[in-house]
């Protein structure tokens, strides 16, 4: 049988990011069919997960069971930058003959081996380019289409998702497949009050909040979040704080120069005071009078907690 060989870059970058989410859930699922195939005694594929020969310790920290790492003699640092600049050598001139799956929109080259499937979760970068980093708006605009004709299967994360892939690239739909992200219930359900209330003060967050968990970045269309927030009657944000949880991505001093003025005009937005690990973040949602992701390349929508 066949080694079935998985890009892992987007699993252990520095910026854990949705991709990244994504990534570690699509290995735990399969991670979880091995083993009851093992138990089962049936025949299973070895999968592997491509990683920068630097980041095996970061990798070994998911503690699969039955899915190993094939480390590739460059650094992170490096093979992603030949990776974007598309000169990385052949992968499967070093990884060997597989089965080989691109779970971050962009395929890397391979000399005698097969692309059985690319995931692309949007295209922002087509639809949205004004809310994009240029650079990888480009980059992502060329790679994307060149990564399509190579791959047996696309795989995107929602219907809609598939009906924007197969007009745009004018692909056949049955070679489109959807495969939604979904929360671990083991891991995402509803912390105990003293769990939350020992996150809040190890972050620095005080009193109750609405919570806005996503990358700072325009296309998350937080400036409007924040203008909608200060709009809310004073009776009800002086005791409700807006949380924003996330990174910074780009384009983003417009925004943090808005949340800088309302701020200083007396309005209650804060940022946890650093980095909020994923092992703490059942405890922040748990936490939230409300879950707001108002992404301008998706419905306005809110999750309310009774």
């Amino acid at each position: 049988m066949k080694t079935i060989y998985i890009d892992g870059l987007g699993l252990v970058e520095g910026h854990f990011s949705g991709v990244g989410q994504y990534i570690l859930g699509i290995l735990r699922g399969i991670d979880e069919i091995l083993e009851e195939a093992k138990y089962a005694g049936k025949p299973m594929p070895e999968v592997r997960v491509i990683v920068p020969y630097n980041t095996v310790p970061r990798f070994r920290e998911f503690a699969f069971k039955n899915i190993g790492c094939k480390p590739f003699p460059l650094s992170f640092r490096l093979m992603a930058a030949l990776w974007h600049r598309g000169k990385l050598p052949p992968i499967d001139l070093w990884c060997g003959r597989g089965t080989y799956i691109f779970p971050r929109f962009v395929d890397m080259p391979l000399a005698f081996s097969k692309s059985a499937a690319l995931v692309i979760f949007d295209l922002s970068y087509e639809l949205y380019r004004q809310y994009s980093d240029e650079g990888n708006a480009v980059f992502l605009s060329k790679s994307v289409k060149r990564s399509v004709k190579n791959a047996n299967k696309v795989i995107a994360i929602s219907k809609n998702a598939k009906k924007e892939i197969v007009d745009f690239y004018k692909l056949d739909p049955a070679n489109v497949l959807v495969a939604t992200p979904a929360t671990d219930p083991r891991l995402f359900y509803r912390r105990s009050q003293k769990e939350i209330d020992d996150v809040k003060k190890r972050y620095g967050i005080d009193g109750d909040y609405i919570l806005s968990l996503s990358n700072l970045e325009p296309r998350k269309n937080l400036a409007a979040l924040v203008d909608a927030y200060c709009r809310l009657p004073k009776k009800l944000t002086k005791d409700t704080a807006l949380l924003l949880v996330g990174v910074s991505g780009w384009k983003t001093e417009e925004l943090f120069n808005k949340i800088v003025k309302r701020v200083e005009e007396g309005h209650n937005i804060i940022r946890p005071s650093h980095y909020v690990s994923d092992a703490d973040k059942p405890a922040i949602i748990s936490g939230a009078k409300m879950l707001v992701y108002p992404s301008l390349s998706k419905p306005w929508h809110a999750v309310y907690r009774s």
